[in-house]
């Protein structure tokens, strides 16, 4: 199983569009550097060919949006857009 997910960096309100087999792990080396970062929301895939696939097709439609890397300037808008592409999924979970 795989994960794509959004983390939120508070003190400057970007998000992170990544992918990881647990994204948890991924927040604490994160957080390791820059403790103002959280899991934001993640969406559970069988296999690590499908989180890459729904993480590009996120990446593709914010890349006017994107600060550096995979980090991006999302707004409020942007964000329940993204939850509601992905609403028919279940898995999708907030913290």
């Amino acid at each position: 199983e795989c994960y794509t997910y959004l983390m939120k960096d508070e003190s400057n309100g970007y998000y992170k569009i990544g992918m990881s087999n647990n994204p948890t792990f991924r927040e604490h080396t994160l957080q390791s550097e820059k403790p103002t970062i959280s899991l934001y929301w993640k969406r559970k895939f069988s296999n690590r060919g499908e989180a890459r696939q729904l993480e590009k097709q996120l990446h593709e439609m914010y890349k006017c949006k994107r600060i550096r890397g995979e980090w991006f300037n999302l707004s409020q808008i942007d964000i329940n857009n993204i939850i509601a592409s992905f609403s028919e999924y279940n898995e999708w979970n907030k913290f």
